[in-house]
């Protein structure tokens, strides 16, 4: 069975087709990304859902592009396989912010702590530390054909007939990441910081008792303060 993530995540797929898709899904399945990125916060929900797919294996691969946000999808699966002739791209989480000072340093926080979380994602699948994959972030890296299995983003390398030219590969992807960065995701304002902690830390949908809801607010309030106050 197979899912496919086509396109800008948050506008072309979002979280909640994602999740439709998985209920309906069993024994293994098949993550299929051509995506340039898009919404932080709906890519987040996507790889928790799929992280939390226990009817089988999640096997990731990427058949063309996996940048920004999309990359860190892919790590959601228990095996990654790439294409010789695709890239992945990692980076600092983006975001659009408007107003006074108070506004714009609430946004870099959670700017940054959402790359944290990100970084800890590549870490672990990489084995590199987590300096190394934040350094790598801050340069806006990207890794084609088989440098993606040689810094350890994928698991293999799926040969093809074509010519590789990373140059190539570069100034296409390039262009294309910048326009889905500066997408403006309107879902997202005002209370971002609480959509995020929600988005992380999703309230249990059936529950006998109120102890579950209870601790899942908790585990959000702690999440929050860490957050805000490091």
């Amino acid at each position: 069975m197979k899912i496919e993530i086509n396109g800008d995540i948050g506008w072309d797929i979002t979280a909640k087709e994602i999740k439709q898709q998985l209920e309906t899904m069993s024994g293994d399945i098949e993550v299929q990304i051509n995506s340039y990125g898009g919404s932080v916060f709906e890519g987040v929900e996507i790889y928790n859902a799929l992280k939390a797919y226990n009817k089988g294996a999640v096997n990731v691969v990427i058949q063309s592009i996996g940048a920004s946000i999309a990359s860190y999808i892919a790590m959601a699966g228990d095996t990654i396989k790439a294409y010789d002739n695709t890239t992945l791209m990692i980076h600092n989480a983006w975001n659009i912010a408007i107003g006074d000072h108070r506004e714009l340093r609430k946004s870099a926080d959670i700017c940054e702590s959402l790359s944290n979380i990100i970084a800890k994602a590549y870490a672990s699948k990489t084995k590199k530390s987590l300096n190394e994959i934040k350094n790598l972030m801050d340069e806006d890296s990207y890794f084609y054909g088989q440098e993606m299995k040689d810094n350890g983003f994928v698991d293999e390398i799926i040969s093809t007939d074509e010519e590789k030219n990373k140059d190539e590969a570069y100034a296409l992807a390039v262009p294309k990441i910048k326009e889905v960065l500066n997408k403006k995701d309107e879902r997202y304002r005002g209370d971002d910081l609480d959509k995020l902690v929600a988005k992380l830390i999703p309230e249990p949908e059936k529950v006998e008792d109120n102890t579950s809801k209870l601790n899942a607010l908790r585990a959000r309030l702690n999440l929050k303060e860490r957050i805000l106050h490091g």
